[in-house]
C-alpha cells in the first residue's frame, strides 16, 4: 500500500488530473464519489487545487490536512482522495480476490509466505496448534495500525476460511474477535462484516469511495473520538510491544502513549532505519524505561530469517 510521500504523490497526481479544468461534468474517482455523496461543488475544486499547491511542503497528506483545518472543504476532498487512492491500491493487491474463490487464494498465499503476516500466522500460537483452533491464538494479540487499508483484516479472514477451513460465519466471528485498532480510521469494515458502513475490499465504486472517505479521521478527530484512549489502554496492558515498519514520528508516539508520556516498562522490539541518527534522539527518550532491541533496516522476510523468531516469541 502507498504510504507517506508515495501516497501524497499519488493523491497529487489524481487531483490535478481530475480538477485541472474547471468542468464540473468530467469524470474521475474523486469527482464521481462526491456526486454519489453530498454533491460536487466549486469549493471542492478550489480545495483540490490548493492541495496540489501545498502537498509538496509536507511529508504526508495527514500533516497537510491538520494544517489546513480552517479550509472547510480541504479535509473533505483530501479524505476522498485518500479513499480513492487506497481502494485502488487494494484492488491491485494480491489480496483482492473473492473471499470464496479457493483457487485464487491457493495461488495468492504462495508469494506471501515470507511476509511478516504469514510468519505471524504460523508462529503466534506456538508449535502444535490445531488448524481449526489457530484463530484462538490471536486472542492474546492486538494490532495498532496507522494505515487506512484493510490488508490485515482481509489476510486474516482469508486464512481463517481457507487455511483453517472455517465456515465464513465462523471465520468472520473469529476476525471480529481480533483486536485491531486503526489509529486514524479505516476505509470501512469489510463488506462481509454485515454492518451499515461496510466497504468491499478493493472496490472503486464511487459510492464505496464516498463511504470510505467518511470513516477516515484526522489526528485531532481521532483523539476527540475516544479511540486514542482505547489504544493507550491496550498499550499499557500489553506484555510486550513489537514495532514493524514504524516511523517513530512524535505525533504517532503521542497517540500511542499520550503527550510526553513514556513507554511502559515492558520489552519492546522492532525495526528501524533511523537508529544512531539525530532523528532517533527524541523517540529514544520515550523508551528509556523499556527493555528494547531494534533491528536496523530489516523488514519482512529479512527480519524474520534472522533471530526474530527466537527473540519475539522464544
Amino acid at each position: 500500500m502507498p504510504i507517506g510521500e508515495e501516497l501524497a504523490a499519488t493523491i497529487d497526481d489524481m487531483l490535478i488530473k481530475e480538477f485541472a479544468d474547471a468542468s464540473m461534468h468530467s469524470d474521475g474517482l474523486v469527482k464521481d464519489a462526491f456526486r454519489r455523496g453530498t454533491g460536487l461543488y466549486r469549493e471542492h475544486r478550489a480545495a483540490a487545487i490548493q492541495i496540489g499547491k501545498s502537498l509538496h511542503s509536507k511529508s504526508s497528506i495527514d500533516e497537510l490536512i491538520d494544517e489546513w483545518s480552517d479550509f472547510p472543504e480541504f479535509s473533505n476532498v483530501a479524505k476522498h482522495a485518500i479513499a480513492a487512492a487506497l481502494l485502488t491500491a487494494e484492488f491491485r493487491s494480491n489480496l483482492c480476490h473473492s473471499i470464496h474463490d479457493e483457487v485464487a487464494w491457493a495461488s495468492a498465499f504462495r508469494p506471501m509466505r515470507d511476509s511478516w503476516a504469514s510468519w505471524l500466522f504460523r508462529n503466534v500460537g506456538g508449535q502444535g496448534v490445531q488448524r481449526r483452533h489457530a484463530f484462538q491464538a490471536f486472542s492474546d494479540v492486538a494490532f495498532v495500525t496507522f494505515n487506512y487499508d484493510r490488508c490485515l483484516e482481509q489476510f486474516l479472514l482469508a486464512n481463517f476460511m481457507h487455511t483453517c477451513n472455517l465456515h465464513q460465519d465462523v471465520a468472520l466471528a473469529a476476525l471480529n474477535n481480533v483486536e485491531i485498532h486503526h489509529a486514524y480510521g479505516r476505509l470501512g469494515p469489510l463488506s462481509s462484516d454485515g454492518t451499515l458502513f461496510t466497504v468491499p475490499y478493493g472496490s472503486t465504486d464511487p459510492y464505496h469511495i464516498h463511504k470510505a472517505a467518511t470513516q477516515i479521521k484526522t489526528f485531532t478527530e481521532e483523539v476527540e473520538s475516544g479511540a486514542a484512549q482505547r489504544i493507550r489502554n491496550t498499550i499499557f496492558h500489553a506484555g510486550r510491544l513489537i514495532f514493524l515498519g514504524f516511523g517513530f514520528h512524535n505525533r504517532n508516539l503521542d497517540l500511542l502513549f499520550g503527550n510526553n508520556c513514556n513507554c511502559p516498562d515492558i520489552p519492546v522490539f522492532g525495526t528501524s532505519s533511523i537508529l544512531e541518527t539525530r532523528a532517533w534522539t527524541q523517540p529514544a527518550a520515550r523508551f528509556e524505561t523499556a527493555s528494547r532491541q531494534f533491528w536496523r533496516k530489516m523488514i519482512a522476510s529479512e527480519f524474520m530469517r534472522t533471530d526474530g523468531e527466537d527473540v519475539l516469541f522464544g
